[in-house]
């Protein structure tokens, strides 16, 4: 991920943020690599996303953890562990 990252970079500082507005948006959008204010359809996306964010079913249900950590570290100790 990291690589495809630095290669947007690249091509954002080689083209311009207009390279990034085609099929490469949705990543340049996850990256913040294009700017609300060049491109209208970056400020369209981030709006979208502002308007239905609080909505019911928009972001998945919060779940409680269905293990307890202390429990597994206490039966899967470290190697060196003394205790």
């Amino acid at each position: 991920m990291g690589s495809f990252e630095r290669d947007l970079r690249g091509l954002k500082i080689g083209q311009g943020e207009e390279a990034l507005t085609g099929q490469l948006l949705p990543y340049a959008l996850h990256f913040a690599l294009v700017s609300r204010d060049e491109v209208p359809l970056a400020r369209f996306a981030q709006d979208w996303g502002r308007a239905f964010a609080d909505l019911p079913g928009w972001r998945p249900a919060w779940q409680k953890r269905q293990f307890d950590d202390q429990a597994l570290f206490k039966t899967r100790r470290p190697p060196g562990w003394i205790g």
